[in-house]
């Protein structure tokens, strides 16, 4: 499978957060850039890479609408 680097950096990220202690990550089924953080405090994160030029990238009001619709808060990672 040819993996996009900017996919390959969400990647290497999330693995990365999984390693730290008492930090579990999981992917949500709203999007596939969506995980759900739990530590000492629950939240989503929206995880974004982009490896390619030019080096823009943001979040569309629909994946903003997608997480303002869940109960718990959000942050993104860009």
């Amino acid at each position: 499978m040819n993996i996009s680097k900017g996919t390959q950096l969400v990647s290497d990220f999330v693995q990365a957060l999984t390693t730290q202690k008492n930090i579990k990550i999981k992917q949500t089924l709203i999007s596939r850039n969506i995980f759900e953080f739990n530590s000492n405090g629950n939240c989503l994160l929206y995880v974004k890479g982009r490896a390619a030029h030019p080096y823009r990238w943001g979040v569309t009001a629909n994946v903003i609408d997608r997480l303002n619709a869940q109960p718990l808060k959000f942050n993104p990672a860009l």
